[in-house]
């Protein structure tokens, strides 16, 4: 445990850089959320639609972070 924190306090700027990172797009499923239930009461299909394609994009940018902030 102490190995653990003692690296995270090693690279805290790094830790910092991630987690400012993958903020961001976490925070973007509250958005598609929030469209989904206002474009629901249009179109349910659609809302659907809308959230899968979305939410893949947002798997594919957090991947993507991640692979970045390991590399």
């Amino acid at each position: 445990m102490a190995l653990t924190a003692n690296d995270i306090l090693s690279s805290e700027m790094l830790l910092r850089v991630a987690i400012s990172q993958l903020v961001p797009v976490v925070a973007f499923v509250f958005v598609v959320e929030a469209l989904y239930r206002l474009v629901t009461q249009a179109e349910e299909r659609h809302a659907w639609l809308m959230s899968t394609v979305v939410l893949i994009g947002v798997l594919a940018a957090l991947l993507d972070k991640l692979i970045a902030i390991a590399g």
